[in-house]
């Protein structure tokens, strides 16, 4: 087996060796789901950008960290959205604060990233950094299109 496809597994591994509640949340995905995500792209990222285990030990805790503190962060936009989603009196105003709010996160996702992109550059070689803001972005178009095809069933149109 190659080293990647191991590393792989014992990412998969990991992630579904928690004793997780499968239990849903409100309108959310449970915890398994979200760590079985978590593993996939993790799997992703090592096969894509090349991470060794070594590097993998060091990079993935941080990468997570990052990762949490954008969550965060896009969750309150998520919830003013879903709000104005919801109101059928939504005021120009609104519509117009919440444009803002969002390029306002854009920035700050942006200042969490090269933050942690400035220790990821500890670990990784400039060329895997390239390689991993591309799989990022190429993980994203991969989710993008198993979704469309899981909404292409005979009775979804």
């Amino acid at each position: 087996m190659s080293k990647i496809f191991k590393i792989c597994l014992i990412f998969i591994s990991f992630a579904l060796s928690f004793p997780l509640s499968a239990q849903q949340r409100k309108g959310g995905p449970s915890k398994a789901e979200v760590e079985r995500f978590k593993a996939e792209k993790n799997a992703f990222l090592v096969q894509e950008v090349g991470i060794t285990s070594e590097e993998a030990g060091l990079f993935f805790p941080l990468y997570e960290e990052m990762q949490n503190k954008i969550f965060e962060l896009q969750k309150n936009t998520r919830i003013k959205s879903r709000a104005l989603r919801n109101n059928p009196n939504v005021t120009a105003e609104q519509y117009k604060a919440a444009v803002f709010e969002m390029i306002r996160q854009d920035c700050e996702k942006a200042k969490i990233e090269e933050e942690y992109y400035k220790k990821f550059e500890k670990i990784l070689s400039p060329e895997k950094l390239y390689k991993l803001k591309m799989a990022e972005n190429k993980f994203a178009v991969h989710l993008f299109h198993r979704r469309g095809n899981n909404n292409k069933s005979p009775g979804n149109k």
